[in-house]
């Protein structure tokens, strides 16, 4: 949450207007986390970075947390984790 999300670049002031990420207490931590590795996926792929690059710094704390999400997701025996498990197997891949 302390990762501000940009949300579109304003050419006015040459910079992205960003917002805060909100915690859904009607969801679950997990359904929280993955939210926020969807949007911070969104934001290295998708946002018009061509204006403004994110900073190395920044890059590095969104890859940084989103792999200790992945890795602690993988960490524990559930029933989705079993099953993102099966298919790398299947498919081959080390990591989603």
């Amino acid at each position: 949450m302390r990762i501000e999300i940009p949300q579109k670049y304003d050419g006015n002031t040459e910079s992205y207007r960003y917002v805060k990420a909100t915690y859904d207490e009607a969801a679950s931590v997990f359904e929280n986390c993955y939210r926020y590795l969807r949007i911070i996926r969104n934001n290295i792929i998708h946002a018009n970075k061509a204006y403004r690059p994110d900073t190395p710094q920044r890059l590095t704390e969104l890859l940084d947390w989103s792999m200790e999400f992945i890795d602690a997701v993988y960490a524990r025996d559930t029933p989705f984790a079993r099953r993102a498990a099966e298919i790398k197997g299947v498919m081959r891949i080390e990591s989603f």
